[in-house]
């Protein structure tokens, strides 16, 4: 069996002297060359698990293993090529005051990845066209592109080092509803054409249902359930991850009209509940519905 590329176990972060607990002994894997979907709603702990897996935030207690290594015993210069990072506002995240070969071509520079500047001009035309866009945009700054054609530059910047891994965070939150699609198709096809590994960090449910190979469900800091995409979304089992699903759209009116709210009451976690399996691989916190 592949050694997962990360493995995270008892993970947990405390903010101001330990009074805020974000992440709550958190255990799970991404699996080398899956895609892994972690949801829950703003405050849940998501991009506090993810900024400590990338080096990025701090770690309390619990231990962060990438490629079968401590985190903290990896090279930093290999880990920061192999783990990059694609952010939530495609916008804020791009340097307004450079070109956009420029932005893309950081990563060339640092890592020499390029004998000289014809290579360079070469290597960024390709990223470029490998995202949908055209040479044309090598010249032009950041707010020339719309929020989609941003977004793809800066999936552009993060594959220019060859990376292993990226972090995706709430990468299409920002986009309009028409783009939202193109924007998963291109990473999932992406990371089918490249080897890639994602963690695709969201709150639309339907988008990681359809890209992610598993999921895991957070609430409060801590995974109340998780396991194969097709397990968790046909047989949700904690109340959780229940009211979760009840509260995405449907595209059929008739059922929109009729569909119940899931309401879930936070007492129903305790402190001494743990993930059971429930089969194949689906735990769910405490083993039952809540």
């Amino acid at each position: 069996m592949t050694e997962p590329i990360y493995s995270v176990r008892d993970l947990s972060v405390t903010f101001k002297r330990g009074h805020i607990q974000a992440v709550d002994h958190v255990s799970f894997s991404v699996p080398t060359g899956s895609i892994v979907g972690l949801v829950g709603e703003s405050g849940s702990g998501k991009t506090t698990t993810a900024r400590a897996m990338a080096g990025i935030g701090p770690i309390t207690s619990g231990t962060v293993r990438f490629a079968g290594q401590p985190l903290n015993h990896v090279n930093r210069h290999i880990f920061r090529k192999a783990v990059q990072m694609v952010f939530q506002d495609p916008f804020e995240s791009l340097n307004p005051r450079e070109k956009v070969g420029d932005i893309i071509a950081e990563g060339i520079d640092n890592y020499h990845l390029a004998k000289d500047a014809a290579e360079r001009r070469q290597r960024v035309i390709a990223l470029l066209q490998a995202v949908g866009l055209t040479a044309n945009a090598l010249n032009r700054f950041p707010h020339e592109f719309s929020g989609g054609q941003r977004q793809r530059i800066g999936i552009a910047r993060a594959l220019a080092v060859e990376p292993e891994f990226l972090f995706l965070d709430e990468p299409i939150s920002a986009l309009d509803v028409s783009i939202q699609a193109q924007i998963v198709n291109l990473l999932k096809r992406l990371q089918q054409t490249r080897a890639l590994t994602y963690l695709f960090i969201a709150h639309d449910l339907s988008m990681v249902r359809y890209l992610c190979d598993s999921v895991l469900v957070m609430y409060h800091g801590r995974i109340v359930e998780s396991g194969p995409t097709a397990a968790v979304y046909g047989d949700p089992r904690h109340r959780y991850t229940q009211s979760l699903l009840s509260a995405v759209p449907h595209a059929d009116p008739v059922y929109e009209a009729h569909k119940q709210i899931i309401t879930f009451d936070s007492q129903v976690i305790k402190e001494a509940d743990t993930l059971v399996d429930v089969g194949g691989g689906h735990l769910v916190l405490g083993g039952t519905n809540g």
